[in-house]
């Protein structure tokens, strides 16, 4: 990734404004992510010195990362929703889009991480917690190629974010078991699901599940996959000849009872588990079945709600955490 160019500074004043904001709520031991918080009156004096500088720094640890071959792989917290923000070799992926009322704000935080472009962004299925922001990211951060599984109904949100990929340009494709793409140095594989698949009316079981790969280390990615799509998860990996060892396991459905079956632990074995959910939801997620699973397999426990946005990165032989486990509280 280049450094950013004079030009674009004035644009990301307000990115990098909502950047701060998060340093500051991290100061006084507040969780990470989309938590609202007053302005320091600091922010309206910033000069546009220091706003260069602060770009620049984002700019080269970018390009630092790229020439070591790093892939950042950051789980965003956005409350009762989904999105991950994956950067590897300068480029950069979106894996869903969060909610309707966080798209701009979701948008907004992309760009203070130094990234203008993405190469691709997935929309796992069409529930609005997880391509509702989807439209507003298109509308205002160039992106190649939108990926949504084929799921043919009449839904308004999932209408929203093909009209917009189709107003900006963007390719939609609906990829199929064995599509394989890259990422810079990494690359991940679509696993599931085919064009063929039926599920009746289950929406989640229609989500894109996909293995990401860098060097010797792998993520797994199901969305909101429930038991009967991981168990087609599992025959299509197997059938694919995929390495199923994964080290990071992006936990199905924000950690319900309906996902992360046992056979799906067995089969995938991961060592890290990542949870994305919203404090207190009124789901109750993640259900209890969930976490004395991955207490029995001794999986290391990570949780927005309890976390805030959680960042893993790979070197290609080891991932690493900017956090520590939380555990399996109930």
């Amino acid at each position: 990734m280049g450094r950013l160019r004079k030009s674009e500074i004035k644009k990301l004043r307000g990115a990098l404004i909502l950047l701060i904001l998060f340093a500051a709520s991290a100061l006084k031991g507040l969780e990470g992510g989309f938590n609202e918080s007053d302005a320091d009156e600091r922010i309206e004096n910033l000069s546009e010195y220091e706003i260069e500088g602060a770009t620049r720094n984002t700019a080269d640890r970018a390009d630092s990362n790229a020439e070591k071959g790093i892939l950042e792989v950051e789980f965003i917290d956005i409350g009762q929703a989904d999105s991950t923000l994956i950067s590897c070799g300068g480029e950069s992926m979106l894996i869903d889009a969060g909610e309707n009322d966080t798209g701009e704000e979701l948008s907004e935080y992309i760009r203070s991480k130094g990234i203008s472009e993405l190469k691709y962004a997935i929309g796992t299925h069409p529930h609005s917690d997880h391509i509702g922001g989807m439209d507003d990211v298109l509308d205002s951060i160039d992106c190649d190629v939108l990926m949504m599984p084929d799921y043919e109904r009449d839904i308004k949100t999932y209408t929203e974010v093909l009209e917009s990929a189709e107003e900006n340009g963007t390719e939609i494709i609906n990829p199929e078991p064995g599509d394989s793409f890259n990422l810079g140095g990494a690359s991940f594989t679509i696993i599931w699901p085919d064009s063929y698949a039926d599920y009746g009316d289950n929406i989640n079981n229609y989500s894109i599940a996909l293995l990401l790969e860098n060097g010797d280390t792998s993520f797994l990615f199901t969305g909101d996959a429930e038991e009967a799509e991981e168990e087609d998860i599992i025959e299509s990996a197997e059938r694919l000849g995929l390495d199923m060892d994964v080290d990071v396991y992006k936990a199905g459905h924000h950690g319900s009872s309906t996902a992360t079956s046992w056979e799906l632990l067995e089969a995938f074995s991961p060592e890290y588990v990542v949870i994305s959910c919203g404090r207190n939801n009124e789901y109750g997620f993640p259900h209890d079945s969930t976490l004395r699973k991955l207490e029995t397999i001794r999986a290391n426990v990570y949780r927005t709600d309890k976390q805030g946005n959680i960042t893993a990165v790979s070197d290609g032989e080891k991932v690493s955490f900017d956090k520590e486990p939380v555990g399996y509280s109930f």
